[in-house]
């Protein structure tokens, strides 16, 4: 028996799927007990979770004019990304041999009896109605920890079923089994040279990590890019997440300030 067939066949899956939903109504109960407790941040030490409320800046940007800023300086490959899916079927092949970077990937479409009804999604409503915010908490960290593993073992069926891709239809009974092909990652500077400057400026998105950097090395002062933004909203979300996790993001964040910091030192020097 093949992992697919196994993790389909065991009720894996459909597991998987089930535990995706229950983890959206934990945390959706848990968001609103902590809005009614008033805090902006609760840490649960014995269950190792944080549920915290967090504000961030929505801009609408002037992408034409940033574009433009960016090209005029020479700039605008190395702070752009251009993705495959987007280019046209000639535009893919103007950029030259590139499979080998592309790799087969499984997509799976459950049938019904696979998908999580919404009557399951009403029982388990019904079953932490009642329960404490604590006790909430428990029970989103024990699906978590069920999702993720279930997850991972999905995320390898996926990448490593190429067999399973070539005979399809022994899985009719669970769903179809479709053979997709992962997205390449495209060198933005060759593709600036082979598709040109007005279909690359149409197709690349301006990556404002990489903004940040090449004006903190001095090629422009960060003002003079951000007159090309307007502040559109202050959007207010809730993150739900292991004590691990929060500490791994601080981490990076850590690291991106540091980068920053270092950045801007060289140009002072």
């Amino acid at each position: 028996m093949s992992s697919l067939m196994y993790f389909l066949a065991s009720g894996k899956y459909k597991r998987l799927r089930g535990t995706e939903k229950y983890l959206e109504v934990l945390r959706d109960r848990i968001q609103q007990s902590q809005e009614t407790l008033g805090q902006q941040r609760v840490e649960w030490a014995e269950q190792g979770v944080v549920g915290k409320f967090m504000h961030f800046r929505k801009y609408d940007y002037d992408q034409f004019g940033l574009k433009e800023f960016l090209d005029e300086r020479g700039l605008l490959p190395a702070v752009s990304i251009v993705k495959w899916q987007d280019l046209s079927d000639d535009e893919q092949k103007s950029l030259g041999e590139i499979s080998s970077s592309i790799r087969k990937v499984m997509k799976f479409v459950p049938n019904a009896e696979l998908r999580t009804k919404k009557e399951e999604i009403e029982e388990h409503k019904k079953k932490i109605c009642n329960l404490a915010l604590d006790d909430l908490v428990w029970r989103w960290k024990e699906i978590k920890v069920d999702h993720k593993s279930l997850s991972k073992q999905w995320e390898w069926i996926r990448y490593n079923s190429t067999a399973d891709l070539c005979n399809p239809d022994r899985y009719k009974e669970y769903g179809a089994v479709i053979s997709m092909q992962t997205e390449p990652h495209l060198d933005a500077a060759n593709a600036f040279k082979c598709l040109g400057r007005d279909a690359f400026m149409k197709y690349c998105k301006v990556q404002d990590d990489l903004v940040i950097q090449y004006g903190l090395k001095g090629y422009y002062l960060l003002k003079e890019v951000r007159k090309f933004r307007t502040l559109a909203d202050i959007q207010r979300r809730y993150y739900l997440m292991e004590l691990h996790e929060e500490s791994r993001v601080r981490d990076m964040l850590g690291n991106k300030l540091r980068r920053y910091s270092a950045l801007s030192q060289l140009e002072t020097n």
